[in-house]
């Protein structure tokens, strides 16, 4: 299991979304200055990027966890 915020997280995104977290922040920020110089595709694969590097889990379930029955 990879920890969110480490490198081996960060690594496994850039792999997944196709390009760097610094290209996704030049993106984001010509996009906002000029609308015209990236396609809005790249725009929001850069910010669902960035979104997800920032994101921690969070457990909801209120159930107790299953546990095995010891005979």
């Amino acid at each position: 299991m990879i920890k969110t915020g480490t490198k081996a997280h960060l690594e496994l995104l850039e792999a997944g979304y196709g390009m760097s977290a610094a290209k996704a922040k030049t993106i984001i920020a010509e996009r906002k200055t000029d609308p015209q110089s990236w396609p809005y595709e790249m725009f929001e694969k850069a910010s669902a990027m960035l979104e997800a590097a920032a994101a921690t889990p969070q457990v909801i379930s209120t159930r107790p966890a299953f546990k095995r029955a010891i005979r």
